[in-house]
């Protein structure tokens, strides 16, 4: 019986290092799996947007900031509600900083886009603007399709 528990440790304290390479690996794989994601993306936006090669400097540099925004906007918000998540007695201010940064992340994420569209207008049409809506919603909807196949596969 000693004998097993020994081998038994014994092979999971080999199996560690393994584990921590292969976590290493699936970070870096994802790393590299998002940074393609977002050059696939912009690629599309300047496809369906109809860029022209003057027009994607511009726009990319301002839309970079504008996604960056976004996604602070989003943490913040995770962050509060993780903060009530978290076990243990929370106080009626903890609770609502994360109601309030529930109820105003809509809104924020509305002025930056506005913000942001207002500065893209100097130098694309309207019409740009609204193609790039559009393609922003059938690229998002096109991720969750295929995130949701790749769920059912599992």
């Amino acid at each position: 019986m000693k004998r097993n528990i020994v081998i038994l440790l014994a092979v999971m304290m080999l199996s560690l290092p393994c584990v921590a390479q292969r976590k290493d690996s699936v970070k870096g794989n994802r790393a590299e799996w998002k940074k393609e994601l977002q050059d696939f993306k912009y690629k599309y936006l300047a496809q369906e947007v109809e860029l022209t090669e003057e027009q994607q400097e511009k726009f990319f540099e301002l839309y970079v900031k504008m996604e960056s925004e976004l996604k602070t906007v989003d943490s913040d918000c995770k962050a509060a509600q993780k903060a009530v998540k978290a076990e243990g007695e929370h106080t009626d201010a903890e609770y609502e900083k994360a109601l309030n940064a529930l109820l105003n992340k809509r809104v924020m994420k509305g002025q930056i886009e506005k913000r942001y569209y207002d500065q893209f207008k100097t130098f694309l049409s309207v019409k740009q603007l609204y193609k790039l809506k559009t393609a922003e919603q059938k690229f998002n909807k096109k991720l969750m399709e295929l995130r949701k196949k790749e769920h059912k596969a599992k």
